[in-house]
């Protein structure tokens, strides 16, 4: 059984998908420091809307990973 603890494809996906999502939460830090620069204001609705909709994404992909560590430790 450690073998497919060890291989297991959701421990690489919640990495992969959590290092995408600190690349896109970077990409929208870069977003507000230019238009900062610029002297005009971020557009805080849509960019709160789509953080919340990566927090879904990633607390979707954790609670697989704590679900399959559950039937694998059985």
């Amino acid at each position: 059984m450690t073998d497919v603890i060890k291989g297991s494809a959701m421990r690489f996906s919640l990495t992969l998908t959590s290092i995408g999502i600190f690349v896109i939460f970077l990409a929208i830090a870069f977003y507000v420091v230019m238009r900062a620069i610029g002297g005009e204001e971020p557009e805080w609705t849509a960019m709160s809307v789509f953080a919340i909709g990566l927090a879904g994404v990633l607390t979707g992909a954790g609670w697989n990973k704590t679900q399959q560590k559950k039937i694998e430790s059985t």
